[in-house]
């Protein structure tokens, strides 16, 4: 939805606007928490834009239904990944492992792409507006650093 050559993130701030060389969304999931990680890499006069781009894009998914067919067209490339992955002996073997971590029944594991298929645009928006809270994020911003050693 957001991420990926696709995603809305990419649609928008790179080919429509030229707000970035790449931007993106991932999660990273951790056994005592995790978070969504939002990154835009951008010229330095382009960063405020590129953010405020960001949070547009996401109110736009909290204040708006995802539209069918494009929940439609996710699913399917995500049912797609899913059954790729597991191919990959590294994929599986930590599927596995982290569901022995997150003491998962084996077969959550292997029922993702049911999962993926049931989830509605409502549940998006529902999600979306519990997670992506303006009032609770962390930014952080790097910077090259300049010839020797100094801004």
């Amino acid at each position: 939805l957001l991420s990926g050559l696709g995603g809305r993130l990419n649609m928008i701030l790179r080919e429509q606007q030229g707000l970035a060389y790449s931007v993106g969304v991932y999660n990273d999931v951790q056994l005592d928490g995790g978070a969504l990680v939002f990154y835009v890499r951008t010229d330095e006069g382009k960063l405020a834009a590129a953010l405020e781009g960001i949070w547009k894009v996401i109110n736009e998914v909290k204040e708006k239904p995802v539209p069918e067919e494009e929940l439609k067209s996710i699913k399917a490339y995500l049912g797609g990944t899913e059954s790729i992955a597991p191919q990959d002996l590294g994929e599986l073997t930590q599927r596995l492992a982290l569901g022995q971590l997150f003491k998962e029944d084996t077969a959550t594991i292997f029922d993702r792409r049911e999962r993926i298929r049931k989830v509605t645009a409502e549940e998006v928006q529902r999600l979306a507006r519990k997670y992506l809270s303006a009032e609770a994020w962390a930014k952080a911003v790097v910077r090259p650093v300049a010839e020797g050693g100094k801004k």
